[in-house]
């Protein structure tokens, strides 16, 4: 099953790359695959994705298809998961 991830903002410039689909099981959660890309790419994308628990930070902005969930929400073959982290500043 397949799922496209975008990457924006400095989660984008950790990366090293916008876009890759990337492969998930059946049933994988957003969660899921948010902690499948900060173990593939590593340092220095894990620390902007993944708390000390390994789970998703909170600040993190998610978006499926256009829109925002959880972590817990499910992914669909096809999917398009966006990655964000907000925003500050003047």
């Amino acid at each position: 099953m397949g799922v496209t991830i975008e990457y924006m903002t400095q989660i984008r410039d950790a990366a090293g790359l916008e876009r890759e689909t990337a492969e998930t099981p059946p049933g994988a959660t957003v969660g899921d695959a948010v902690a499948e890309a900060a173990h593939r790419h590593g340092s220095p994308l894990h620390p902007l994705l993944l708390d000390d628990t390994g789970a998703p930070h909170p600040w993190l902005l998610l978006v499926l298809n256009e829109t925002v969930v959880r972590p817990s929400a499910e992914i669909r073959d096809g999917d398009t998961l966006c990655i964000t982290s907000p925003i500050s500043g003047g």
